[in-house]
């Protein structure tokens, strides 16, 4: 069969019926019938555009001899398919297969463009694969291949469209973005955010309204000398029970602490705020408000007991105080 009319019958049918497949490998009875095929015909729909996406960009890439740039295709992707689970929730026939769906499509449409590119095929009894032998640490140029184990062919998150992360070599030889990230700090919803450069995860403050509010542990307008907030404050952050024990802190844990000097003046945004020629804090805008001032870190200075570190947000410098200061504090955490 010729190549062209193998990779047309490929591209379409073979991408309908994987996501078709891949969709009901998990069905789960619908909450409302109406709102299942709703759901489903959705997500297949939203599977063709990204693969159309992906392959538009793969022929701007050979047209322009050079590596393509998926980054929008992956984000729209994950933005259109999250937003069908939220809308019609439970009646989805399956859940949470953003990044299993994706991984087939991505299979499929680096098999068209290797096909495309002229490979020879060798036929097995089950299937016709690549001539060239993905997994053997050889990077077959011109060949299905866009990575092979230890070698990503000079490509990394960034080049390919991505703001950071860690590109890796998938099955198949296709690359793998699931650990790239579009956007480097991340609103979770549970008043946290995560910092996905660091994997940090820190507490996203409130109550912006220039009055302290004791009741409220995340209230920006708080302040606290550094022997409150290194004991009292973040205790209750972790949610301190009476008996000591049975405790649930932010967000549903119980290990978070002041961070060190160096955790906090990697969040300082020099881009934004007084630092990039505007007004208020240095910080993204993920982390909910933030006072343009100084905030404490767990950092005590060696060479003076009584003083300690701190961040300014209002210039993004980072020098001592005295721990009897009353300053803001932000707690943080290892991410998972």
């Amino acid at each position: 069969m010729p190549v062209r009319r193998f990779v047309a019958m490929l591209a379409k049918p073979a991408i309908a019926s994987l996501v078709a497949i891949a969709l009901a490998v998990t069905a789960t009875p619908a909450a409302a019938v109406e709102d299942g095929p709703k759901c489903e015909s959705s997500k297949v729909k939203v599977a063709g555009v990204y693969a159309r996406c992906v392959l538009k960009a793969e022929a701007k890439g050979v047209k322009k001899g050079r590596p393509s740039d998926i980054g929008s295709c992956v984000s729209d992707y994950a933005k259109n398919w999250n937003k069908i689970e939220d809308d019609l929730g439970p009646a989805c026939p399956t859940e949470g297969d953003e990044g299993s769906v994706r991984a087939l499509l991505d299979a499929q449409t680096g098999l068209t463009t290797f096909l495309l590119a002229g490979v020879t095929t060798t036929s097995t009894t089950s299937t016709t694969v690549p001539g060239p032998r993905c997994g053997d640490g050889t990077l077959d140029a011109g060949t299905f291949e866009r990575c092979e184990v230890g070698d990503l062919d000079g490509q990394t998150c960034t080049t390919r469209g991505f703001v950071g992360g860690e590109l890796a070599c998938g099955t198949g030889c296709v690359f793998d973005d699931s650990g790239c990230y579009l956007v480097r700090f991340v609103d979770n919803g549970d008043g946290t955010t995560t910092d996905h450069e660091t994997g940090l995860v820190w507490e996203r403050k409130d109550g912006a309204d220039g009055t302290p509010d004791a009741t409220n542990l995340h209230d920006v307008d708080n302040t606290y000398t550094w022997a409150a907030a290194t004991a009292d404050w973040i205790s209750e952050v972790n949610g301190l029970s009476a008996d000591g024990v049975s405790q649930t802190g932010l967000a549903g844990r119980s290990d978070w602490r002041v961070p060190t000097v160096l955790e906090l003046a990697s969040i300082v945004d020099e881009g934004t705020g007084s630092c990039g020629g505007g007004s208020g804090a240095c910080i993204d805008a993920a982390f909910g408000p933030t006072q343009p001032d100084e905030y404490w870190t767990g950092t005590a200075f060696p060479g003076l007991p009584t003083f300690a570190w701190f961040t300014d947000f209002s210039d993004g410098s980072n020098l001592i105080n005295s721990k009897t200061k009353a300053s803001a504090v932000r707690a943080v955490r290892g991410g998972d």
